[in-house]
């Protein structure tokens, strides 16, 4: 008996809904084969002619930010792998707008990235709080061409944003979210087992 793929069920007049862009999440299509990618949820924080740039939501890493960073006082939280680009870098995302200089808005109320020592500042005076801020290590990029190329093979379903999805506590749970928030013609890919034939 033929495996259901649904891969080749996503109707592309909804797959093409949206446009890849800035502030735009990526969800991965169930069976993606990349191990890296598998089952994830990206936010695009810069998508042009010139390639793409974005971060993995919902893959925390075993080590906290305390464990990444000396220093660090007032604040501790959780830390979540990004890409496989820059892995020994870590990059944030934030909802703290004009506190922190030198932020790029991506979607109303989130920001990436900034001057660390207003970070800095605002962690030794307890005025972040961890549904303010999430940090990562490496992004995730596509070279000019190379995302219209995954997305015209269905490796990626484009959603609007809200910066409470990309803050989430429960990120184990984003992936199947981000699908069911789309409807009914995606929502029944988000009960895909990772292996149909285990099922």
């Amino acid at each position: 008996m033929a495996i259901r793929n649904p891969k080749s069920e996503i109707p592309d007049m909804f797959t093409n809904r949206f446009q890849a862009e800035q502030g735009r999440l990526l969800v991965s299509e169930p069976f993606l084969p990349d191990p890296v990618f598998h089952r994830s949820v990206i936010l695009l924080t810069k998508c042009d002619e010139s390639g793409a740039v974005g971060f993995i939501l919902n893959k925390p890493v075993n080590f906290t930010l305390a464990d990444a960073l000396s220093g660090i006082t007032g604040f501790n939280t959780s830390v979540f792998f990004g890409g496989p680009v820059s892995p020994d870098a870590l990059f944030f995302m934030h909802r703290l707008g004009e506190k922190i200089s030198g932020s790029v808005p991506v979607i109303e109320g989130l920001y990436w990235g900034g001057e660390f020592q207003d970070l800095k500042k605002l962690f030794e005076n307890r005025l972040v709080t961890a549904a303010d801020i999430k940090f990562f290590v490496g992004y995730a990029g596509w070279s000019p061409g190379q995302l219209e190329k995954e997305m015209k093979k269905k490796s990626w379903i484009v959603s609007p944003a809200r910066p409470l999805d990309i803050l989430t506590e429960k990120p184990e749970r984003l992936w199947g979210a981000a699908l069911k928030n789309m409807g009914s013609e995606f929502s029944y890919l988000a009960n895909y087992p990772d292996n149909p034939s285990l099922n």
